[in-house]
């Protein structure tokens, strides 16, 4: 039995910059999409127009296994994405939505969770492709509400991703315990009354991982494609939840159990999504 941990970093995402786009909101440029790599501010479309494209320039051909999103309007929303080396002859990328490199029927799909994620695959195999300029089509499949329509369209964290897989025997990971953060007010007379989560917080995290020589070398790797604590990834855990995390620290705490046989831990801060940037 084994466990596949994914972790999606977004290291081809550094310099990126908006190549076009075809309309966005005063406010909402589409820059916002992308740049910085920040969730709380969205790019936003003219709602008049029934599809959107926007492509992304990283600078350089880099590699990429595919591509998350959060779509803070549509129900369901249809996006085709495609590569080039010059902006002009365009090759269509396949995707899945499960990194197993298997599709699932629409209403089987992610609609229900924030942050969605879109595999590159060749005929049912996941896979990377490589290009410097990335075009995204998207189009609306339902309306957000009686009150806007299907082409209103407001997108944020269209990063495109790399993404490393550590795979785990049935007996990994030998300690998996987070702890969450709790706020503390000072009462008369002395007391102090804990609360536990507060709103939007910044949810600090431990994993401890018993670890091959090579399955190391795959968390320092992920560790050196996030620049440390500087930039964020996404981290699925053997439960399916989807985690938008940094490294609390440059450090990572070892202890050699055997030759090449290491038992790791890493902290994590998991990031809020907060839409702070509304038009209501």
């Amino acid at each position: 039995m084994s466990t596949l941990i994914n972790f999606y970093t977004y290291e081809v995402m550094r310099d990126a910059i908006i190549n076009n786009a075809s309309s966005e909101a005063i406010g909402h440029p589409a820059e916002h999409a992308i740049s910085p790599l920040e969730t709380s501010f969205a790019w936003e479309t003219n709602e008049v127009d029934t599809q959107h494209t926007i492509t992304i320039d990283l600078g350089e051909t880099r590699s990429c296994d595919g591509f998350s999103f959060i779509d803070h309007e549509s129900i369901d929303i249809d996006i085709t994405v495609e590569y080039s080396s010059d902006a002009i002859n365009w090759t269509t990328v396949p995707t899945v939505v499960n990194s197993d490199g298997s599709s699932v029927p629409t209403d089987l799909g992610d609609d229900d969770i924030q942050i969605k994620l879109r595999h590159f695959h060749l005929v049912g195999v996941l896979t990377d492709y490589k290009g410097r300029y990335w075009r995204f089509t998207l189009i609306g499949d339902s309306e957000p509400s009686p009150y806007y329509p299907e082409s209103d369209t407001r997108l944020s964290m269209l990063w495109l991703f790399e993404l490393c897989q550590l795979d785990r025997g049935a007996s990994f990971p030998i300690n998996d315990t987070p702890t969450y953060p709790a706020s503390a007010i000072q009462l008369p007379f002395g007391k102090v009354y804990r609360t536990g989560h507060s709103i939007n917080p910044y949810t600090p995290f431990t994993r401890t991982w018993m670890v091959t020589e090579s399955e190391y070398d795959i968390l320092r790797e992920l560790m050196r494609k996030c620049n440390g604590t500087y930039r964020p990834f996404l981290f699925v855990d053997s439960d399916g939840i989807r985690r938008l995390c940094k490294f609390e620290t440059d450090e990572i705490t070892e202890e050699l159990l055997d030759v090449g046989l290491y038992r790791i831990t890493f902290s994590f801060i998991e990031l809020p999504i907060i839409r702070k940037d509304k038009r209501h």
